[in-house]
C-alpha cells in the first residue's frame, strides 16, 4: 500500500511547478541532519553542536562573502521516517557574521523534537528537494547536504529519492556518520549523493561531525575546489577518496548490530513508540503514531550496492 502512495507523493513532485522567488542568491542549501532514534542524546548533542560551531568558523562567512552576489539562503532540517521530517530554522537569507550566529544559536537552543520513526533517507531527499522549489530563493545552484549514520530502514528508497532531486537539477551531498559502520561511507557513494559536483565526507563519529561538516560548508559554500585553502583541499581530497578496505566489510555483525539499535516491543530503534514530532508552529502534544519494529540490518556484498528492503524482512 505504501508504494501506491509514494508513488502519487513523487507524481505530485514532479509535476509541481516552480515556485516565485524572490531574493537571487549564491546558493541554496538545505541541511538535513539524522534524527532518528539510533542517535542517542549524547550524540545528538554533539551532532548540533557541531554543525552551530562549524558555521561560526570564519572561514564559513568568508567563503559566502566572496561569492557573485555575497549571499547564501540556508536551512536546517532533521529527519528520520517517511513523514517525519522538522525544520529547526527555516530558510534564511544569511550575508553577515551576525546571520551565522544567530541561526547558530537557534541550533544550540531549540530542543529535539523527533526520537524514532525509522530511517528513510529516500524521504528525506525529496523533503530537502520540495523546501527548495517552495522557498522564496533563487539560488545559482541548490544543494541538499543530507547526513546520518545508517542506509535505508522504510520510505522511500535513497537511490530514487535523490535520482528526482538531480533531475530537478539540484545536487545532493552527504555526511555519513560511521561509528565503526565503514561500509556506510560506500552506501552514501552508490545511493545517496548525485548531481553536478556531488561528494561525501564521512564523519568518523559523532566527536568527528564538527571537522567533516565544517570541511563540507567550506566547499558546499565556495563552489570551487580551488577557492579552498590548500590544507582543506588536502582534507577534502583525502575524505572524498576514502574507502573501507575489503578486509574490513561485512565486519559487522549481528550482536554488534543489537548493541546499537536494539528495538523495544512497543517502538523501534531503542526508544519508546508514540514519541514523535508535531510540525513547529502547530499546538498540542506531540502525534501518538505508531512505528513498526525496524528490522536487522545485514548488509550481503549486494545489499551494499543496492540496499533495498528484503522481502523476508518483517515490517516491509
Amino acid at each position: 500500500m505504501w508504494k501506491g502512495i509514494r508513488f502519487g507523493l513523487l507524481l505530485t513532485f514532479l509535476v509541481q511547478p516552480p515556485a516565485m522567488a524572490q531574493t537571487k542568491v549564491d546558493l541554496e542549501l538545505v541541511l538535513m541532519a539524522d534524527g532518528s532514534g539510533s542517535i542517542d542524546d549524547d550524540e545528538f548533542l554533539l551532532q548540533r553542536h557541531g554543525y552551530a560551531r562549524a558555521l561560526r568558523d570564519p572561514r564559513i562567512i568568508d567563503a559566502i562573502r566572496y561569492g557573485p552576489l555575497g549571499r547564501i539562503a540556508l536551512s536546517y532540517v532533521e529527519w528520520s521516517g517517511p513523514d517525519l521530517h522538522v525544520p529547526i530554522v527555516p530558510w534564511t537569507l544569511i550575508r553577515t557574521k551576525a546571520d551565522i550566529a544567530a541561526f547558530a544559536d537557534v541550533l544550540l537552543n531549540w530542543p529535539r523534537e523527533l526520537y524514532g520513526g525509522g530511517t528513510a533517507v529516500g524521504d528525506a531527499i525529496l523533503y530537502g528537494a520540495q523546501s527548495i522549489e517552495t522557498n522564496r530563493f533563487a539560488g545559482r545552484r541548490r544543494v541538499i547536504d543530507i547526513s546520518g549514520d545508517g542506509p535505508d530502514r522504510n520510505g522511500l528508497p535513497a537511490a530514487m529519492g535523490r535520482d528526482q532531486a538531480v533531475a530537478r537539477g539540484m545536487t545532493v551531498n552527504g555526511l555519513p556518520i560511521l561509528e565503526g559502520s565503514l561500509w556506510l561511507n560506500d552506501f552514501f557513494t552508490d545511493n545517496v549523493i548525485g548531481g553536478p559536483g556531488a561528494f561525501s565526507i564521512p564523519a568518523r563519529g559523532f566527536k568527528d561531525v564538527y571537522v567533516a561538516i565544517r570541511k563540507k560548508l567550506i566547499r558546499e559554500i565556495a563552489g570551487n575546489f580551488q577557492n579552498t585553502s590548500v590544507l582543506d583541499q588536502k582534507f577534502v581530497a583525502y575524505t572524498t577518496a576514502f574507502r573501507v578496505h575489503p578486509a574490513r566489510r561485512g565486519a559487522r555483525r549481528d550482536g554488534d548490530h543489537h548493541k546499537r539499535r536494539a528495538t523495544t516491543p512497543g517502538g523501534s530503534e531503542g526508544r519508546p513508540s508514540g514519541r514523535f514530532s508535531r510540525p513547529l508552529g502547530t499546538s498540542g502534544k506531540l502525534a501518538d503514531a505508531k512505528a513498526s519494529p525496524a528490522p536487522p540490518f545485514l548488509p550481503s556484498e549486494r545489499e551494499k550496492r543496492s540496499y533495498r528492503p528484503r522481502p523476508s524482512d518483517p515490517g516491509h
